[in-house]
């Protein structure tokens, strides 16, 4: 009876130590997947961190392109204008020495012309020289 009782004993503490090692699995489980979820959740926190990161940086980077691109539409706005301003400036230069050169060329025909030349090949003038010099003859 002594190894019976021994036996029976034995089974009990083998199933006793089986159900306290099978108690340990669960825990050692449980620890594992409620890390698992911690992990799985830090992550998921950090991703979500870097992707707001991202689209805040993706943000200021669309506004200083839209600042930079306002500044040289400014620029080149602002250069136009004096473009034109020059443009015109060059025009009204040109027209003021086409009207000095035609002043010029006009003040040399008047000064060229004598009456005599005035005179010259117009019946009317030459008939009254001719007489002016037939009243002076007499």
């Amino acid at each position: 009876m002594r190894t019976a009782e021994f036996e029976r004993e034995l089974h009990d503490r083998l199933a006793d130590a089986d159900k306290v090692k099978q108690a340990e699995i669960a825990a050692a489980v449980a620890t594992a997947v409620q890390q698992s979820h911690k992990t799985a959740t830090e992550k998921d926190a950090e991703i979500q961190r870097l992707a707001a990161e991202l689209k805040l940086a993706a943000v200021n980077q669309e506004h200083e392109v839209s600042k930079a691109v306002a500044t040289t539409q400014q620029e080149l706005s602002a250069l136009q204008s004096k473009l034109a301003i020059l443009s015109a400036e060059q025009k009204a230069k040109e027209a003021l020495l086409g009207s000095e050169n035609n002043l010029r060329l006009a003040n040399d025909k008047a000064t060229a012309l004598t009456i005599k030349k005035l005179t010259k090949g117009n019946p009317t003038m030459q008939a009254k020289f001719a007489e002016l010099e037939a009243t002076d003859a007499a």
